[in-house]
Protein backbone atom coordinates (compact mmCIF):
# COMPACT_ATOMS: atom_id res chain seq x y z
CA UNK A 1 0.00 0.00 0.00
CA UNK A 2 1.17 3.52 -1.04
CA UNK A 3 1.31 5.65 1.62
CA UNK A 4 0.34 9.55 2.28
CA UNK A 5 3.10 11.52 4.17
CA UNK A 6 2.90 14.30 6.08
CA UNK A 7 5.97 16.44 5.27
CA UNK A 8 6.89 19.28 7.11
CA UNK A 9 9.48 21.23 5.15
CA UNK A 10 11.74 24.18 6.51
CA UNK A 11 11.66 28.07 5.85
CA UNK A 12 15.58 28.03 6.55
CA UNK A 13 18.42 26.29 5.04
CA UNK A 14 20.04 26.40 8.62
CA UNK A 15 16.72 24.58 9.54
CA UNK A 16 17.21 22.23 6.76
CA UNK A 17 21.24 21.86 7.21
CA UNK A 18 21.06 19.94 11.06
CA UNK A 19 18.94 17.27 9.41
CA UNK A 20 20.72 15.39 6.96
CA UNK A 21 19.42 11.52 6.08
CA UNK A 22 16.62 11.76 8.40
CA UNK A 23 14.43 8.73 8.87
CA UNK A 24 11.23 8.36 8.08
CA UNK A 25 9.25 8.52 12.16
CA UNK A 26 5.90 6.21 11.01
CA UNK A 27 3.70 4.94 13.77
CA UNK A 28 2.83 1.17 13.40
CA UNK A 29 -0.55 0.67 11.86
CA UNK A 30 -0.69 4.50 9.74
CA UNK A 31 -0.05 5.06 6.41
CA UNK A 32 0.99 9.01 7.49
CA UNK A 33 4.21 9.90 8.72
CA UNK A 34 6.63 12.49 9.53
CA UNK A 35 10.50 13.17 8.39
CA UNK A 36 12.65 16.39 9.29
CA UNK A 37 12.23 19.44 7.83
CA UNK A 38 14.14 19.86 4.54
CA UNK A 39 14.05 22.21 1.70
CA UNK A 40 13.49 21.04 -1.58
CA UNK A 41 13.50 24.15 -3.94
CA UNK A 42 14.65 27.27 -3.49
CA UNK A 43 14.77 29.51 -6.67
CA UNK A 44 16.83 32.31 -5.31
CA UNK A 45 20.47 32.74 -6.54
CA UNK A 46 21.81 32.02 -3.16
CA UNK A 47 19.12 29.61 -2.09
CA UNK A 48 19.74 26.35 -1.09
CA UNK A 49 18.19 22.80 -0.76
CA UNK A 50 18.75 19.37 1.24
CA UNK A 51 20.29 17.62 -1.38
CA UNK A 52 21.37 20.55 -4.06
CA UNK A 53 18.91 20.08 -6.16
CA UNK A 54 16.44 22.22 -7.62
CA UNK A 55 18.01 25.48 -5.73
CA UNK A 56 19.70 28.78 -7.74
CA UNK A 57 17.39 28.62 -10.93
CA UNK A 58 16.08 32.42 -10.78
CA UNK A 59 12.76 33.59 -10.68
CA UNK A 60 9.94 31.13 -11.56
CA UNK A 61 8.25 33.33 -15.22
CA UNK A 62 4.82 34.16 -14.81
CA UNK A 63 2.25 32.21 -16.22
CA UNK A 64 4.50 29.04 -16.28
CA UNK A 65 5.19 25.90 -13.77
CA UNK A 66 8.08 24.40 -12.86
CA UNK A 67 8.67 20.65 -11.80
CA UNK A 68 10.15 19.82 -8.63
CA UNK A 69 11.43 15.90 -7.29
CA UNK A 70 9.73 15.37 -4.25
CA UNK A 71 9.75 11.76 -3.21
CA UNK A 72 13.40 10.10 -2.60
CA UNK A 73 14.07 13.20 -1.14
CA UNK A 74 14.65 14.75 2.04
CA UNK A 75 13.61 11.47 3.93
CA UNK A 76 10.03 11.55 1.57
CA UNK A 77 9.50 7.59 0.30
CA UNK A 78 9.74 6.82 -2.77
CA UNK A 79 6.11 5.53 -2.75
CA UNK A 80 4.44 8.47 -0.90
CA UNK A 81 1.30 9.39 -3.02
CA UNK A 82 0.95 13.10 -1.60
CA UNK A 83 2.58 15.40 1.10
CA UNK A 84 2.19 18.36 3.39
CA UNK A 85 4.31 21.15 2.03
CA UNK A 86 4.72 24.98 3.16
CA UNK A 87 5.33 27.28 0.09
CA UNK A 88 6.85 30.75 0.23
CA UNK A 89 6.32 33.25 -2.34
CA UNK A 90 9.25 35.55 -2.42
CA UNK A 91 9.93 39.04 -4.17
CA UNK A 92 6.91 38.68 -6.58
CA UNK A 93 6.30 41.06 -9.10
CA UNK A 94 2.62 42.28 -8.82
CA UNK A 95 -0.47 40.82 -7.46
CA UNK A 96 -0.84 37.45 -8.30
CA UNK A 97 -1.31 33.65 -7.40
CA UNK A 98 0.99 29.92 -7.05
CA UNK A 99 -0.69 27.07 -7.81
CA UNK A 100 0.81 23.62 -6.48
CA UNK A 101 -0.43 20.53 -8.32
CA UNK A 102 0.60 16.81 -9.31
CA UNK A 103 1.85 17.81 -12.42
CA UNK A 104 -1.69 16.80 -14.25
CA UNK A 105 -1.92 17.73 -18.26
CA UNK A 106 -4.50 20.31 -17.07
CA UNK A 107 -3.80 22.76 -13.73
CA UNK A 108 -5.91 23.06 -11.41
CA UNK A 109 -8.27 26.41 -11.12
CA UNK A 110 -7.55 27.11 -7.59
CA UNK A 111 -5.11 28.85 -6.02
CA UNK A 112 -2.48 27.58 -3.47
CA UNK A 113 -0.93 31.26 -2.39
CA UNK A 114 -2.01 34.41 -3.10
CA UNK A 115 0.20 37.54 -2.69
CA UNK A 116 0.51 41.07 -3.31
CA UNK A 117 3.31 43.03 -4.66
CA UNK A 118 6.60 43.42 -2.06
CA UNK A 119 4.46 40.81 0.45
CA UNK A 120 6.99 37.33 0.78
CA UNK A 121 4.08 35.13 2.17
CA UNK A 122 4.00 31.64 2.77
CA UNK A 123 1.24 28.84 3.40
CA UNK A 124 0.86 25.31 3.90
CA UNK A 125 -1.41 22.79 1.89
CA UNK A 126 -1.24 19.51 1.11
CA UNK A 127 -0.99 18.33 -2.57
CA UNK A 128 -1.06 14.71 -4.28
CA UNK A 129 2.16 13.92 -6.38
CA UNK A 130 2.07 12.70 -10.17
CA UNK A 131 2.89 8.98 -10.89
CA UNK A 132 6.69 9.88 -10.74
CA UNK A 133 6.86 11.91 -7.33
CA UNK A 134 6.96 15.43 -8.71
CA UNK A 135 4.63 18.11 -7.99
CA UNK A 136 4.79 21.38 -9.52
CA UNK A 137 4.51 25.15 -9.23
CA UNK A 138 2.34 26.96 -11.17
CA UNK A 139 2.81 30.95 -10.70
CA UNK A 140 0.99 33.97 -12.65
CA UNK A 141 3.54 36.67 -11.68
CA UNK A 142 6.97 36.47 -12.11
CA UNK A 143 8.02 35.20 -8.08
CA UNK A 144 11.16 33.55 -6.36
CA UNK A 145 9.57 30.32 -4.48
CA UNK A 146 10.55 27.55 -1.83
CA UNK A 147 9.17 24.56 -0.90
Amino acid sequence: MRMLLGLLLALTAVAAAGFPGSPLLLAAGTDVGTVAPARLLDTRSNGETIDGLFEGAGKVSGGSSTTVQITGRGGVPIDAVGVELNITAIQNEGRGFATLYPCTEERPTASTLNYTPGVNIATATTVALNDDGEVCVYTSTPAHYAL
